[in-house]
Formats: C-alpha cells, structure tokens, sequence
C-alpha cells in the first residue's frame, strides 16, 4: 500500500544574505505605536549580531509624524521628545546610544518617491522592508512599489527580497513575512522549500480594513483604546522571526497572530505550493419540469 509523505515546509533565507559582507539593509515604514519599538529591538539585534561577527543590520526609517504627549508610554518616545519628527527621534537615539549611522526620513514610504529610475532612487530601496502602518492604501501602495522593484536594476544591497508586514487592533496583532518575488532555494530532503511567498495585500487583502483612529487628548485616552503592550508583542514577534532567519538561515513559519486578553501565541503555517484549490460547485441544471437536477 503506497503512503503519502507530508514534509514539513519551511523557507531559506536568500543567497545573498547568507554570510553578507555589509550590514542587511533594512527599510521600516512608520515610527508609530509598533515602529518606535520595532526599531529599538533591531538595535539590540545589530548589536549582538555584531560581537557574534555578523554586520547585522543598516536601517532607514520613515515617518513624516510629529511626537505628541499621547504617545507617551504607549509609543517608544520620552516628554523630552514631544515636537521632534518620529523617525528622526528614535534613529538619534539609537546612532547615540550604539554607534551606529542610520538614517532617517522625515517623509512618508509612497510611490511618488521611486518614480523616477535612477541611481538616487534605488538608494531608498533595502533588501527588507518591514511596515508598520495602520491603513490598507499605503499597504497597497507598498505593494506596488516593491512589485516595480523587480524590474529594475538595483545594486544587490538594495534589491528588495523581503516583506514583513506587522498590523493590530485593539488587543490582536499580527506579523507576516513576504518575499518579492521568487528566492532561490536549495534542494533539501526531509523537507519542502518554498520559495515565493504571496504578499498580505494579495492573500489577504479581503480582510485588510481601516481600523478607525480618532485623535487623543491624553496618555490615558489612548491606553483606553488600545492595549499597552500590543504593539511590542507585534513588534518583538517581528524581529524574532527576522532574527530567526538570519541566524538560523530557515525558518519554518511565516508568522504570528497575537491575542494579548487570550495571552495565545499562533505561528502562522506556509502555505502549501503543490496544494489544488478546490473547484468551485457547479451551478445545477434546470429539467424541463423547471426541477434542479
């Protein structure tokens, strides 16, 4: 009797990752309640990498938003901090804390930057991106920008290979990792490889709503709608999975789904490449009677 063997999935990390010679570029859209935090844990992450003799990461952050007093506690910044650009702020810190050079940007990540097919152009890519906003438009415009990346010819540094998307509600997160396009597996036995990795916009863009934001007048204000710990749940399961695939060169999740009251955990599963989507039922035929048949 034949027997059907189901190999676990996981995915590679690219080539050109693997032992890199420079720091992996890294590109975060949004400096927010997930950002501010996910970029702090990057740090960290560098910086050991760097005495285990990796380059880590070099890291560029966008955000044209301004430090309110709202933000405090919830968000990665101090009262010392309230009027200063969002991205500028926490990059300062971290150049100032660890040594490193990374960039700010006091704009937003959307198309009208990469319009134009040059050399200055292609420096704003990064072999990573990691989004973190709350709206599905820039998500999509995202999308676009890295699916227009595949048609140019950016320096290998620059080319984008991986998208981790990090979103949440009141109390849930969630963080997914992507890939732009194909990445080159090896062949390996016990095991399946997947190479191409569909983005959230088109798995899961049915589902992707606006969550609706009305400003806050306080600390207090805001922890009243949102739970206080729920963007550095989403944004730590965000670099731990990065973490993972750089250090370990697989990884056999593509992320996680967070529910902060439940206090759950659940590793996000590949989806299966040779799996057959079930066809769609037929509609039934009429008899002469007017029955269905």
């Amino acid at each position: 009797m034949n027997t059907i063997t189901h190999y676990p999935l996981i995915h590679c990390l690219a080539p050109v990752l693997q032992a890199p010679p420079h720091p992996i570029t890294v590109n975060v859209i949004g400096a927010g309640g997930t950002g501010s935090h996910l970029v702090t844990l990057l740090a960290d992450t560098t910086y050991v990498l760097n005495q285990l003799g990796h380059p880590g990461f070099h890291v560029r952050v966008f955000d044209a938003d301004q430090i309110t007093q709202p933000n405090i506690g919830k968000q990665r910044f101090s009262t010392a901090e309230i009027g200063m650009n969002k991205a500028e702020a926490v990059v300062t810190r971290i150049n100032r804390y660890f040594g490193f050079g990374w960039e700010a940007e006091d704009r937003r990540f959307d198309e009208k930057l990469f319009e134009h097919d040059s050399g200055q152009c292609h420096e704003l890519y990064a072999q990573v991106t990691i989004s973190c906003v709350d709206e599905v438009g820039p998500r999509h415009g995202i999308a676009r920008v890295l699916r227009a990346s595949q048609k140019r010819h950016i320096h290998p540094t620059r080319k984008p290979l991986y998208w981790i998307d990090c979103g949440n509600t009141n109390h849930t997160g969630q963080a997914l990792l992507c890939t732009v396009g194909k990445v080159k597996q090896p062949k390996m036995k016990q095991v399946r490889t997947v190479s191409a990795v569909p983005f959230v916009t088109k798995e899961f863009g049915h589902l992707m709503v606006d969550v609706p934001d009305t400003p806050s007048c306080s600390t207090w204000e805001a922890l009243q709608k949102q739970d206080l710990f729920i963007n550095r749940a989403v944004a730590l399961s965000a670099v731990r999975m990065l973490r993972e695939l750089v250090v370990n060169l697989q990884i056999a999740y593509r992320g996680s789904v967070i529910n902060q009251k439940t206090g759950f955990e659940v590793p996000v599963p590949f989806g299966d490449p040779d799996a057959v989507a079930p066809e769609a039922p037929r509609p039934r035929r009429k008899t002469r009677s007017g029955q269905h048949a």
